[in-house]
């Protein structure tokens, strides 16, 4: 079943759900239900935006029991539980009094401003910006801000390296096999680096959603002892 067919009947189901609202709230339904559909075509790429449909249609479905029969089929709709729909309002609720130039720069620069994981982000952008400040200058330090946080972030990873846990190490371990396969018949090893942070590269922008450039610095081990190589020799044995 495509997308198409499946918003129609998701349209379908919300129409027989919200029979009994009338007058100017029938009417006002019908138009939250339009963003709300809009909103669903894509939803992972931005839990603000749906969040923000669902906050609107969630208030002119405030008939009892409407809303819970609504945000039911929405979670079949997405493949979630319903628990997961009333967490995307949650975290829209949490950030929807930002400040909209805050809340432009982060979804200008590709950072959805729901999403758990860019609330350090949010906060200090926030907690930076002065009254007067442009636009650019908002998008500015939006860029600023991510670079320095995901610095301090990878310096802290770094920083851990010792005291990794033995699943971090298997994770590793695992990572570098798949790595060795595909690479094995790559002759030339500048042109493994070059596939290799391609790949990086196109998950992170991908999967992650980052879109900032960053540098990393490698130190390879000069002994080969690290925990990670120990399993990974235990692991090749065992093969």
């Amino acid at each position: 079943m495509n997308n198409r067919k499946k918003r129609h009947d998701l349209s379908a189901q919300l129409d027989r759900i919200t029979a009994e609202l009338d007058g100017s709230d029938r009417v006002e339904e019908k138009t939250q239900r339009t963003s709300l559909l809009s909103a669903l075509k894509n939803y992972k790429a931005s839990r603000f935006r749906l969040g923000q449909a669902l906050t609107s249609y969630k208030e002119v479905c405030r008939v009892e029991g409407v809303w819970l029969a609504a945000s039911k089929a929405i979670a079949r709709e997405i493949g979630r539980s319903q628990r997961t729909v009333f967490r995307i309002l949650s975290d829209y609720e949490r950030v929807a009094d930002t400040p909209e130039p805050v809340l432009a720069a982060m979804k200008g620069e590709g950072y959805d401003p729901a999403a758990l994981k860019n609330e350090p982000l949010l906060n200090e952008v926030t907690s930076a910006i002065a009254v007067d400040s442009t636009p650019q200058q908002v998008r500015g330090l939006v860029r600023s801000t991510a670079a320095r946080l995901k610095q301090a972030k990878a310096k802290k990873y770094s920083s851990d390296a010792g005291t990794r846990s033995s699943e971090d190490d298997r994770i590793i371990s695992g990572l570098r096999q798949d790595i060795r396969k595909r690479l094995a018949n790559v002759p030339d090893p500048d042109r493994k680096w070059y596939l290799l942070q391609e790949a990086i590269c196109q998950e992170s922008f991908e999967v992650w959603g980052d879109k900032e450039k960053w540098t990393a610095e490698f130190t390879p081990p000069w002994d080969g002892g690290t925990p990670a190589g120990q399993q990974d020799q235990k692991m090749a044995v065992a093969a």
